[in-house]
């Protein structure tokens, strides 16, 4: 499953780790946004502690769940 992660989505994070692990998916593969209308929103240039700590919540849950989370560049420098 492929999903791109906002500041505004990353509450919702745990969440989608939940559903996913429920759907017998293999692998969940997360992105920033990174298009310029996105700016305002895109979560490596506006990462706070809050949000670095739901990232990494919601990746070890993954983890816990045996489901591998796959990114792309700069998810990993939020987590």
């Amino acid at each position: 499953m492929f999903s791109a992660v906002s500041v505004n989505t990353v509450p919702c994070l745990e969440e989608l780790v939940n559903l996913v692990s429920d759907l017998n998916v293999h692998i969940l593969m997360l992105t920033d946004l990174n298009f310029p209308r996105n700016k305002e929103e895109t979560l490596w240039k506006n990462i706070n502690p809050e949000t670095a700590a739901a990232v990494k919540k919601a990746t070890l849950s993954a983890f816990s769940k045996k489901l591998p989370v796959l990114s792309v560049r700069r998810w990993r420098s939020s987590g």
